[in-house]
């Protein structure tokens, strides 16, 4: 009983260590910088928006909790992709769509954030053009949904990626499958065409918070 205790709490607290990884301090980095750079252009609502999106997305990774309500990892991702258009401005466009009956599924958290991040990083960042970034959530079938987070970035051969080196990626893909064994993940991507993540996962509602902060 006891060495089960121990490795259960080993594994807790190397998934919340993963889980913290997911935001990279360069993200931190660079949004206080962005936020800072407001001052000097006496933009103080945009930061005092700024200050806000950032306080509930520490607020959010520091739960203590690996399952939430789609809605609020997608409001956790919309102050994300915020930040994000602070720091680049026009380069950056997004959207995101939820039917309003599958607010109350169940994921785990930061599902969808290393995605987004990666069409940040690897899909606008060397584009020369404006890019997208579209997240979409939505019912397949009674049992099912499907969020699909896509860009319209440079693009890679799909074919050809490992995904297990990128820490975030693989973590998520292996969290989704254990809530979920019967789940689907597919990355399609081909160079200068963007990249589509789809994730299909069972419907599990509930109506009662998940935060436990």
């Amino acid at each position: 009983i006891e060495k089960n205790y121990v490795a259960e709490l080993a594994k807790e607290k190397a998934e919340n260590k993963a889980l913290m990884s997911q935001l990279q301090p360069h993200f931190l980095f660079n949004t206080l910088n962005s936020l800072i750079a407001l001052i000097y252009e006496g933009k103080y609502r945009e930061l005092e928006d700024g200050l806000y999106n950032l306080s509930d997305l520490l607020r959010y990774v520091l739960r203590k909790d690996n399952l939430v309500t789609l809605g609020e990892e997608t409001r956790f991702i919309s102050s994300y992709l915020m930040l994000q258009k602070e720091r680049f401005g026009t380069r950056l466009t997004y959207s995101i769509e939820t039917d309003d009956d599958i607010l109350d599924t169940i994921v785990p958290r930061l599902i969808i954030q290393p995605f987004a991040e990666n069409s940040v990083i690897h899909g606008m960042e060397p584009k020369e053009t404006p890019c997208h970034i579209s997240i979409k959530a939505e019912s397949v079938s009674s049992e099912r949904i499907r969020i699909v987070i896509a860009d319209d970035g440079v693009g890679f051969d799909s074919r050809s990626r490992d995904y297990s080196s990128s820490i975030g990626i693989s973590n998520s893909i292996d969290r989704i499958r254990i809530l979920d064994p019967e789940s689907d993940i597919s990355i399609d991507s081909m160079p200068d065409c963007g990249c589509s993540v789809t994730i299909i996962i069972r419907k599990e509602m509930h109506n009662e918070s998940s935060d436990s902060r």
